[in-house]
Parts: structure tokens; sequence; C-alpha cells
């Protein structure tokens, strides 16, 4: 009788263990999934702000080109009435 007892809680005990085995493997793949959610996320905040700073600077340039289109404008408008 003591043999059988045993015999179930050692079964009822292997149970058991491989469920909160499983449950610890699940905590470790949501805690993988967390981490890696939180790395894309800091690497597309990294992206963002390259491709803003990238704008901006892009920005600047188109702004520098137009001031030189006006000043060449002006220029050849000048030259045209001192012609005149």
């Amino acid at each position: 009788m003591r043999a059988e007892a045993y015999a179930e809680y050692i079964r009822e005990k292997e149970q058991v263990d491989t469920v909160i085995q499983k449950m610890i493997e699940e905590d470790k793949e949501l805690g993988r999934i967390i981490q890696q959610k939180k790395e894309q996320a800091q690497a597309d905040m990294i992206l963002s702000h390259n491709e803003k700073r990238a704008l901006i600077a892009r920005q600047g340039q188109l702004e520098q080109y137009e001031d030189e289109m006006v000043r060449r404008y002006a220029a050849e408008q000048q030259d045209r009435q001192d012609k005149i």
C-alpha cells in the first residue's frame, strides 16, 4: 500500500514539476519577447531621430538653394536695369 501511494505521489510530483517547468519556460519566452520589443522600439526611435535630422538638414540646404536663386535673379534684374 505504501509503495502504491509513494508511486502515485511520484507521478503527481512529476506532473507538477512538468507544469512548473513549462510555466518557467513561458515566462522566459515572454521576457525575451518583451526585451526584443524594447530593443526594436529603441532602434525605431533612433532611426526616426536620424531621419528627422536628415530632413532638417535637407530643408536647410533647400532654403540656401532658394536664397541663392533669389540672389541670382535679383542680380540679373539689377544688371538689366543698369544696361537700360
